[in-house]
């Protein structure tokens, strides 16, 4: 992913550079004091680094929140299977057995 992002600046940066070699003459360029020159691949490591917290944080949170998901599940479904128990106890106490007489 991070090889896709940075594909994507450099193909942006040959863009721009195309662009003032193109449209601006040498005077301008210099009045613009633009660095057009070329960068090596990890020339931005703040930009990984920035990512790469952004995505720990992102695996910490889903981490914790599905955590805590699966915690309320659990306990939702003993709470169901306990209002079951219960409900099937007082169906049976409350219905009469009739024998079958021979």
């Amino acid at each position: 992913m991070l090889h896709i992002f940075q594909r994507s600046i450099e193909k942006f940066r040959n863009r721009l550079v195309w662009v003032y070699t193109t449209y601006f003459s040498q005077e301008e360029r210099a009045g613009l004091d633009l660095r057009l020159d070329p960068r090596s691949y990890w020339y931005e490591p703040e930009v990984y680094i920035c990512l790469m917290a952004v995505s720990l944080v992102g695996a910490v949170l889903t981490a914790i929140i599905c955590g805590r998901s699966a915690d309320y599940s659990n306990g939702l479904i003993r709470h169901i299977k306990a209002a079951d128990a219960k409900r099937r106890a007082r169906a049976l106490s409350a219905a009469p057995f009739s024998s079958p007489s021979c």
